[in-house]
């Protein structure tokens, strides 16, 4: 809630001024500040750990059931670098941390998605670097963590049904804190509050295809949504923060070319957008016989269903679901190879989460952090998409290009006579009055 939120940052800015008022008289508050050389060689996770006075070893046990990654502690370097510390009770060296939710402002949240590289472990301790991350060179700091990440475990954890065509790439453990750090070295003082956060309960990935129209190939125009619910009641959602990639990929006649999990991810291309209940979008036509549709970026489940022609598998996946965010655009394309294959090509969008939502339940306000699997979907169509049209574009697009070319020259030469005869017999309607016309005046002559 807004209000509460703001109440909130008002009784932090009054425990920040207290504290720095506390350090200049005493340093019992203070937690060591842990600083490393930029490098090769890191500090071990436990002994940065035992510089805490307050840090008790045996309060972390082997749980071998337990496959979570928990945050113990954070730390930054003195080459505003930021480390996390994390507990992770199986003690399997298979799971890792892989990622981490974090916004860096105390008042307008800006929550960014940050991979994680492992620095050295010992036994359940991990110590993690976050990539692409700067500290701030500020006496006061501010991380608000909503999650941390770890890769989807085939032999630990339940996947989706298979007919939903999606995958889970992370799977998010809550965090929901807020650290604040003043001062450094020797006069660092750490703070830890817990923060209200918003979870994903389930969340089903896809495209609608729509037809764009032929142009010597078929234009077609993806518009990728997620259909998602959550663990509160929104009445309305006012915007939608969330990441995601993109990367090419082709087809043969409908089946992809090669597995997307084995693609290159240095050629994904990252994306951060926030989307509004103000914004409307709408496809763009190409060539002939296209279907212009307008749609919005926030909407209920039901109002999409009922306007979208979609597959049973699709319906039986989101039927369930509340919200759905339609929150991205890409082009696909075939065309006929010389021996009649059909090829496509194609910008497929994955591993989706959300960050943030701003929404209104019972007249309030609320800005939170998101928890929620980064998750996949497949280049397979939500959407039905065998119209009388598609169906005729795309039996010629699969013809072989001379025959295409055959084909079109066989038409405009068959066309000629007829073009001929309608133009005759529109210039023989048209001129009929003026006959008429002048039969009269001679008639009266």
């Amino acid at each position: 809630m807004e209000k509460f939120r703001k109440q909130d940052m008002l009784l932090t800015k009054a425990l920040i001024i207290l504290m720095l008022i506390l350090s200049l008289f005493a340093s019992v508050l203070t937690v060591p500040n842990v600083t490393y050389a930029e490098g090769t060689s890191y500090s071990n996770v436990l002994d940065d750990l035992h510089k805490d006075e307050n840090f008790n070893e045996d309060n972390y046990q082997v749980i071998s059931n337990d496959h979570s990654v928990q945050i113990i502690q954070l730390a930054e370097s003195v080459e505003n670098r930021l480390f996390i510390y994390v507990y992770q009770p199986s003690g399997r060296e298979d799971i890792i941390a892989t990622s981490i939710n974090i916004s860096t402002s105390s008042s307008e949240l800006d929550f960014a998605n940050y991979k994680l590289t492992l620095i050295n472990r010992e036994g359940v301790f991990h110590k993690y670097i976050v990539e692409g991350f700067q500290t701030q060179v500020s006496n006061l700091r501010y991380y608000e963590i909503t999650s941390i990440y770890r890769e989807w475990n085939e032999s630990l954890d339940v996947g989706l049904p298979d007919y939903t065509g999606n995958n889970i790439d992370e799977v998010a453990y809550p965090v929901s804190k807020a650290y604040t750090l003043i001062g450094a070295g020797d006069d660092l003082i750490i703070t830890c509050q817990d923060i209200e956060t918003i979870k994903v309960t389930s969340k089903y990935v896809g495209f609608i295809r729509y037809y764009s129209g032929w142009a010597w190939r078929n234009f077609y125009g993806d518009s990728h949504f997620i259909a998602f619910s959550t663990d509160k009641d929104m009445d309305n959602i006012l915007e939608a923060e969330l990441e995601f990639v993109t990367y090419d990929y082709d087809t043969l006649g409908d089946t992809p070319l090669g597995d997307p999990d084995d693609r290159d991810p240095s050629k994904d291309v990252n994306h951060h957008i926030t989307l509004t209940n103000e914004d409307v979008v709408d496809n763009e036509t190409v060539g002939l016989f296209g279907e212009n549709h307008t749609w919005n970026r926030i909407e209920t489940v039901s109002d999409f269903i009922q306007k979208e022609e979609l597959t049973e598998e699709t319906k039986a996946s989101i039927e369930n679901e509340q919200w759905v965010l339609r929150f991205y655009e890409t082009e696909f394309t075939k065309h006929g190879g010389s021996s009649g294959e059909m090829f496509g090509h194609g910008t497929a969008v994955a591993k989706v989460t959300l960050l943030r939502l701003k929404y209104e339940t019972d007249g309030y306000t609320y800005n939170l952090g998101v928890i929620d699997n980064i998750q996949s979907g497949s280049n397979t169509p939500s959407s039905e998409t065998n119209n009388l049209w598609t169906r005729i574009e795309d039996w010629f697009s699969g013809l072989a290009e001379w025959l295409q070319i055959l084909l079109i020259a066989l038409i405009v030469l068959l066309s000629i006579p007829v073009s001929v005869f309608v133009i005759y017999a529109v210039w023989k309607i048209l001129s009929f009055p003026f006959k008429v016309l002048k039969k009269d005046k001679g008639d009266k002559k």
